[in-house]
């Protein structure tokens, strides 16, 4: 049975080299697989668990219950404008 394999024409602008078959290497080992202890894996997590609540500790934390600067100045902006238009209504009252 031959396969018969057509050229896309929508890769026919494309400058594609020509197909290569290249030579799978077989590997000539198995990796093992690295066994822990139940003793050595506790005492790496405690330590990793350690080392992350440590540098934790070392930063400040941010700051989000004070106001932006800029809404600060719109909202006071805004309030100022308001206590001028009803102090300028209760004086200037005809």
């Amino acid at each position: 049975m031959d396969v018969v394999v057509r050229e896309n024409i929508a890769n026919s602008n494309m400058k594609n080299p020509p197909y290569v078959v290249g030579v799978v290497p077989v590997p000539d080992k198995h990796l093992e697989p690295v066994l822990y202890s139940d003793i050595q894996a506790t005492k790496e997590f405690n330590q990793i668990c350690e080392d992350i609540f440590v540098q934790k500790n070392k930063h400040k934390p941010v700051d989000r219950k004070k106001t932006p600067k800029p809404v600060l100045y719109t909202l006071i902006a805004a309030v100022g404008f308001g206590i001028y238009k009803i102090l300028k209504h209760l004086i200037f009252k005809k």
